[in-house]
């Protein structure tokens, strides 16, 4: 437990959301598989600027959406958004929501809960995942 002189006391949390990232990359033949392991890292960026890492161990294997002709070689921005969103769960249930609260406390960041209830949700795609996105797009 933090003690309360070490508390930062911070009014808002201005978004949630979680960065994905390629979790392991060993070449070129991992980019062309179509078992692509994703990691995230889950955040609360918070008024006064400040980032904290709610939690950093979650992932999943990419498995394609939209049709059975979809696969990671051509899946878009906004497919993985959605299947980030959907693997993760940021929910918007009660219990989810005063998680959120109790993992800042714990952190030492004291929040008003109803800034959580307001906050959006942003998956933000990491340094390899732009590339190749950038990548397709180029090619496209």
């Amino acid at each position: 437990m933090v003690p309360d002189r070490e508390r930062q006391v911070v009014s808002d949390v201005i978004a949630l959301g979680a960065i994905v990232e390629i979790e392991d990359l060993t070449g070129q033949r991992m980019l062309e598989s179509e078992k692509l392991q994703f990691h995230a890292e889950e955040f609360a960026d918070l008024s006064d600027g400040l980032r904290v890492i709610l939690k950093d161990d979650s992932g999943w294997s990419h498995c394609p959406m939209n049709s059975p002709y979809s696969s990671w070689k051509v899946a878009t921005g906004h497919e993985l958004t959605i299947e980030a969103i959907a693997m993760l769960n940021p929910g918007g249930d009660e219990l989810w929501m005063e998680w959120v609260v109790e993992r800042l406390g714990f952190l030492g960041v004291d929040v008003d809960p109803v800034s959580i209830h307001a906050a959006p949700f942003r998956v933000e795609f990491g340094p390899r995942v732009q590339r190749e996105l950038r990548k397709r797009k180029s090619d496209g």
